[in-house]
């Protein structure tokens, strides 16, 4: 099994994990740097580097990407020189990732390493949010942006706290608080606003690090007080926050400590730092419009109660209550609120290793293909935007099925297959074979789908499970369905009568229809807020932050519980028997056709944690999160120039599975 060091070099200490693929830790360490000096860093890596058990890669946590690295990256000699760039933005970090990377290179220069970027998950940030109200002509030129960092923390926490909750919270906020703080606004999965910008330096008071200071007091020291530059950098970074306001130190529990005692100083410094929590909190809280689950994550957010009460105590009139003893509690990954507090609050342990290590698996695999058509695909997906955001790259080719959902990936909501993508489908299904999974029935997928599809030789590759595979449907001179696992009369009944229950207890106000609210599928009955043939600029608006649907998904959970009830798209409540989902649907995928999970990719546009595609990842199948059907196309391309350098067909027109991966070896 492959085994993966994960190096953290911070400001303060290099934390090393060594990771098996399956998450498995193997052993680790985490030792403070034994000087400031730059050479002795180094050095100190290289004898940690010998000490190090056996690897086969190494995954770098690297905290600024700038505005080149929105994605994770190998590292070449181009890389390493355009990270050296970033020195200038921020030189505390980027010297020691460096040192880290080029003590690699230098003892294992044939082990492949990869550069993960903490400020990749903010590439998702508005406009709005990851500007500066600076002239546009200096932003365009210089290339000023709010970056926002502690991405791979955050990633992490909205992975766990979904999977604690068994959906994502729509609003979400992290408080990362250790050496470095900051706080981040997350909406359905994606970062909205953070308090860190363009460098690590600004928001939160920090343990050495001032936070936001009005750039009108830097004026006056460097006009009127004669401090120069470097002088400023340094103090900012590394004398400042609770070590500089306290006179004690940046260690929060000898703040404390020095406080106890009587410090006065220590006190303030205390003080000064909760209530720049609060005030981000506050901030969040504003650009989320609410807010229903927040986590506290890193050194201080993980293991000071007194923080956590501290900053939420005075937030109690928005819906904050923790529970003194779960606060209290030393159990990792736990929630501290109350059952009545409005807003649910959890404690969870900073994993960036383990994010780094999703990373840097998934570029191992890549094969980015040596083909000009396949490059100029990938290169116009870059430059149109596929690029700047960090799930994009199709990663691995070696794939006997590729395995797409349906609405929001093929075709809008409820809508037929365009032009464009009908012509991509029937490319594809030349070459290889071509699964639909999907949510919907068997007439929403001969009205999408069917209808905009021709050839009936190439609709032999294609095989489609409705309902999310409680129905196979494949074609031979017609569409026949090889199996239905629908409901009972009996379940039928009570389903459709706890829906109809669960609707009046809503109070939902809906004064418009578009067709029928309750949909019998067989295997599913969907139940969809304003009709089946609802316009989607209405759907989008009606609930979008999934609170309607959450009600009523807690009232027929109570109603039906032996039953499972997901939110399905953008106004519909589903409900099927235990276990029915996307993770089903691959796997009767497998059995059916005798392809293995390893052998599909699976292309979805909800694969983000407690996305209605999010089951299959977790079953361990390759994924590509694409935002909507166009961004399908271009995966689609991508994928044809790759699939299209190899002119041998297996005899019913299609690639063998042995062929196809020979293709993509061949063009790797």
């Amino acid at each position: 099994m492959m085994r993966v060091l994960i190096l953290n070099t911070g400001s303060s200490s290099v934390k090393w994990t060594l990771l098996a693929a399956d998450r498995t830790s193997l052993a680790g360490g985490n030792e403070p740097w034994v000087s400031e000096d730059r050479t002795a860093r180094s050095n100190q890596l290289r004898d940690l580097l010998k000490r190090v058990p056996a690897f086969d890669a190494v995954g770098h946590r690297v905290v600024h990407g700038g505005g080149r690295f929105c994605e994770s990256v190998t590292i070449d000699e181009r890389v390493r020189e355009e990270l050296a760039e970033l020195i200038a933005i921020d030189p505390e970090h980027m010297h020691i990732s460096l040192a880290g990377i080029d003590a690699v290179s230098s003892a294992f220069s044939a082990v492949p390493q990869i550069a993960v970027f903490d400020t990749a998950f903010h590439a998702t940030m508005p406009e709005a949010a990851a500007g500066y109200g600076l002239p546009f002509e200096w932003t365009e030129r210089w290339g000023l942006r709010r970056f926002g960092f502690h991405g791979l923390s955050v990633s992490y926490a909205l992975e766990r706290v979904s999977h604690l909750l068994h959906s994502p919270p729509s609003r979400l906020i992290v408080c990362h608080l250790g050496g470095g703080c900051s706080v981040t606004a997350v909406k359905d999965g994606r970062s909205l606003d953070t308090t860190m910008g363009f460098s690590p330096l600004e928001g939160l008071m920090m343990a050495t690090r001032s936070g936001s200071i009005d750039p009108g007091l830097l004026f006056y020291l460097q006009q009127h007080c004669k401090v120069g530059v470097d002088e400023l950098r340094d103090t900012l970074t590394t004398r400042s926050g609770l070590r500089g306001v306290s006179g004690v130190s940046g260690d929060l529990r000898e703040v404390l400590k020095a406080a106890e005692k009587g410090s006065a100083r220590a006190n303030l410094a205390y003080e000064r730092f909760v209530l720049s929590i609060r005030r981000a909190l506050g901030e969040m809280m504003g650009v989320l419009t609410g807010v229903d689950t927040v986590v506290f994550t890193g050194g201080i957010g993980e293991n000071s109660p007194r923080t956590r009460r501290d900053a939420t105590s005075a937030l109690r009139f928005s819906g904050f209550e923790l529970d003194e003893d779960a606060n209290a509690g030393t159990s990792e990954d736990r929630e501290i609120s109350t059952s009545g507090s409005q807003v649910r609050v959890f404690v969870i342990r900073a994993r960036e290793d383990l994010a780094i290590l999703t990373e840097v698996l998934q570029l191992l695999q890549a094969a980015v293909p040596a083909v000009p058509n396949a490059r100029s695909s990938l290169a116009r997906w870059e430059n149109e935007g596929g690029a700047a955001r960090p799930a994009h790259r199709v990663r691995d080719l070696t794939k006997k099925l590729i395995v797409f959902d349906l609405d929001g990936t093929l075709a809008e909501s409820k809508s037929a297959l365009d032009s464009e993508m009908a012509a991509l489908l029937d490319a594809l299904l030349r070459v290889v074979k071509v699964a639909v999974i999907s949510g919907g029935g068997w007439p929403q997928f001969e009205k999408q789908l069917l209808s905009r599809l021709t050839g009936d030789e190439r609709l032999k590759n294609l095989s489609l499970l409705p309902t999310c595979g409680t129905q196979f449907f494949e074609f031979g001179s017609e569409w026949t369905r090889r199996y239905a696992e629908d409901f009972t009369d009996e379940e039928r009944k009570k389903i459709i009568r706890s829906l109809k229950s669960a609707i009046h207890s809503s109070g939902f106000r809906i004064e418009t229809t578009w067709g029928e609210q309750i949909e019998d599928r067989g295997s599913q009955i969907t139940f969809s807020a304003l009709g089946q043939a609802a316009p989607l600029p209405e759907k989008e608006k009606w609930d979008p932050d999934f609170a309607k649907r959450k009600k009523m998904q807690a009232t027929l959970e109570g109603l039906i519980p032996g039953f499972s009830v997901r939110l399905g798209g953008t106004t519909s409540v589903d409900v099927t028997k235990p276990g029915i989902d996307k993770a089903y649907g691959v796997r009767k995928l497998r059995d059916a056709l005798g392809i293995g999970l390893d052998e599909m990719l699976f292309i979805g546009d909800a694969l983000f944690p407690g996305g209605n595609d999010y089951p299959a990842k977790e079953a361990g199948v390759e994924s590509i999160q694409v935002r909507d059907p166009d961004e399908s196309k271009r995966v689609i391309q991508t994928i044809l120039a790759c699939l299209g350098s190899l002119p041998a067909k297996a005899p019913n027109g299609s690639r063998s599975g042995a062929q196809t991966n020979q293709l993509f070896r061949a063009t790797t």
